[in-house]
């Protein structure tokens, strides 16, 4: 996983707090922390630390810890990113945004491999 420079993570935030909009039913803005090892910005969560996620494009109503809801957000978000630099011709940006989104999805998979329990299937469900 690339570390995202300031201008980056901005590109991200921008994103993901549109996505937010979007996927978190009720959502209003709030307190959003960045978990560096991942790369990715995690919501503001309720009091159990869980965030409600409902993704009207494929009917996935998911109730998930708030780094899982990060990861979904952000996987989106480097996607979209991903296919914007394409269209722009930056296969340097195109490289960065796949490469953090595969880096988020083999810790997925490595997550279900020693817990099939574990939010993986949600993950990906909400994602699709």
């Amino acid at each position: 996983m690339k570390t995202l420079t300031q201008m980056q993570k901005l590109m991200l935030e921008q994103r993901v707090f549109a996505l937010a909009d979007k996927y978190i039913p009720g959502y209003s803005g709030g307190k959003w922390s960045w978990n560096e090892s991942l790369q990715v910005w995690n919501p503001p969560a309720d009091e159990e630390g869980m965030v409600s996620l409902v993704n009207p494009d494929n009917y996935t109503d998911i109730k998930v810890p708030a780094e899982w809801a990060g990861m979904c957000l952000c996987s989106i978000a480097y996607n979209r990113l991903a296919w914007a630099a394409a269209e722009k011709g930056d296969n340097t940006g195109v490289s960065l945004w796949v490469e953090n989104q595969e880096a988020i999805t083999n810790l997925v998979h490595e997550a279900y491999t020693s817990d099939p329990e574990c939010n993986a299937a949600k993950f990906f469900r909400f994602i699709d």
